[in-house]
């Protein structure tokens, strides 16, 4: 349902709320407490009334509940003073008194993609001729993969009836399907074993670009093909966006498109460096220059400018600010697309409210979820409200998607993270410890390993992570450190600063 209100729409759906077409930030309870008030707008609703719909009937201080109510007003553009859409009836309760009218069905604009948008086509490798059973299989395995990358927004996935022969060449066939890379899938049964052989090849070259064996016993069908099918589904999309950066390195600035653009940031954002960074974030602005639509440019540079923020090179303020315009241009951009609303709530994370971050990443994995690094993010959040074991779920869903081969060290990371927030120092100077020998410019996995081995009394070794920390963020200061602190409770923060201040950073 969608309520509008002068220049406000609440989107009860997708839990937005948008003053002119733009997302504003709203906490979860404060959104539910709106809903309730604009739900019941023809009559005086009670406190117990409201109690009984935001807090499940559990009674809360008049305190908070007068803050809940300043935080509704506030992100309606209202206050207590004027009361002009929010009214408090004394000894009686609240009503909202603007006129609402409920959203007609709106028609969804078309969405409009830059030139050269790349495509797949899945392909099985053989007719199996007299083999019904294996024939079954192979054909349900090339539908559900193409289903599931279907979800993407990097790609259109060819439809088609081809079926191809072992030892096809794959470049006739990707000109005849129109497609950018084929991945061929290819059964052979062993007794009662089944080997599955998937293969994503460049279409314009023939050259293999990943592969993979999964072998399974054969009973009533190919056991847990939802799972493999997932993993496929989860290395694909990055994987290509590496073949297209390989294929660009050669390429004049000036002549990339808006999708040259993006691939080059993703691949040099992942070095997180300072200089690779600042290249990334000038591709990504020409990318919007080039396709002002294309929201993938827009989600990806929100999540430069929130990691800018974490790695302490940029104010938080004004920079989340930033990363704020990105992620909702990125959403207007297509709402339908998991990376869009991940650049919300990672913005929303990087403001330090983990609640509103949690449901953008739930929206963008109930859109596609097979994007691990969502699921990262996600995790980091959950921790962060006090559900460590929930986070540490995520964690592990996103390594059997094979997440650390495509985003080495982060899941590590993460992991350190969520062991600190639970005071399981030993843990996390474990899981820090692997991250950085996966990945061994990780900033916050040396920050992690600092910290964690001065709480646990040994100084030394923190200020030998220490040094390394300051070697890849050379202006590390408690101040730098207190403002890229994503932590929502003081005493997170406070440990932190006092673990720095131990090893002799002022």
């Amino acid at each position: 349902m969608k309520y509008k209100f002068e220049n406000y729409t609440l989107d009860t759906e997708r839990r937005e709320l948008r003053c002119d077409g733009i997302i504003r930030s709203v906490e979860p309870q404060v959104f539910d407490l709106l809903h309730f008030l604009i739900e019941n707008c023809d009559r005086v609703v009670s406190r117990e009334d409201i109690f009984q719909a935001v807090w499940r009937g559990r009674i809360v201080s008049d305190a908070v509940l007068g803050t809940r109510i300043n935080a509704a007003r506030i992100a309606i553009g209202d206050d207590g003073t004027q009361q002009r859409l929010i009214k408090t009836m004394r000894r009686n309760g609240f009503r909202f008194i603007a006129a609402v009218r409920e959203a007609e069905a709106e028609t969804n604009a078309p969405l409009i993609m830059p030139v050269g948008k790349l495509s797949v086509a899945v392909v099985s490798s053989s007719a199996y001729d007299g083999d019904e059973e294996l024939a079954g299989i192979a054909k349900g395995i090339t539908d559900d993969l193409t289903v599931a990358l279907a979800r993407s927004r990097t790609f259109d996935v060819i439809a088609h009836n081809y079926i191809g022969s072992d030892g096809d060449d794959p470049r006739p066939i990707a000109r005849e399907l129109g497609a950018s890379y084929l991945i061929i899938c290819g059964l052979r049964r062993a007794s009662d074993r089944v080997r599955l052989t998937v293969r994503l090849i460049d279409g314009s070259i023939g050259l293999y670009i990943w592969a993979r064996s999964y072998t399974q016993g054969l009973t009533t069908g190919f056991v847990d093909q939802d799972a493999v099918i997932a993993q496929i589904a989860a290395a694909i999309e990055p994987c290509i966006y590496a073949a297209e950066a390989k294929r660009q390195r050669e390429k004049p600035f000036d002549a990339l498109d808006a999708i040259d653009c993006v691939t080059k940031a993703l691949v040099l954002g992942k070095h997180r460096t300072p200089e690779n960074v600042a290249i990334a974030q000038e591709l990504l602005r020409r990318a919007i220059e080039l396709e002002p639509h294309y929201g993938r440019a827009h989600s990806v540079l929100a999540e430069l400018l929130g990691r800018e923020v974490l790695y302490g090179r940029k104010p938080r303020r004004s920079t989340v600010r930033l990363a704020f315009e990105a992620a909702q241009k990125a959403v207007l951009c297509d709402e339908h697309d998991a990376w869009a609303h991940f650049a919300l709530g990672w913005a929303f994370s990087m403001s330090r409210s983990p609640e509103a971050g949690i449901e953008e990443y739930r929206k963008a994995l109930a859109i596609n979820p097979y994007l691990p690094h969502i699921q990262y993010s996600l995790a980091a959040a959950l921790s962060s409200v006090g559900e460590p074991e929930k986070a540490l779920a995520e964690l592990g869903e996103a390594e059997y998607l094979g997440a650390p081969e495509v985003y080495p060290g982060q899941c590590n990371s993460i992991r350190a993270s969520i062991y600190f927030l639970s005071e399981k120092h030993d843990e996390a100077i474990k899981a820090a410890r692997r991250s950085v020998w996966q990945s061994p410019s990780h900033i916050f996995s040396y920050h992690q390993l600092a910290v964690n081995y001065a709480l646990v009394g040994k100084v030394e070794e923190a200020r030998a992570e220490l040094a390394t920390l300051v070697r890849l963020a050379p202006n590390t200061s408690l101040n730098v450190i207190a403002e890229s602190l994503p932590y929502i409770h003081d005493r997170e923060t406070n440990q932190t600063l006092d673990a720095f201040r131990l090893m002799g950073i002022r």
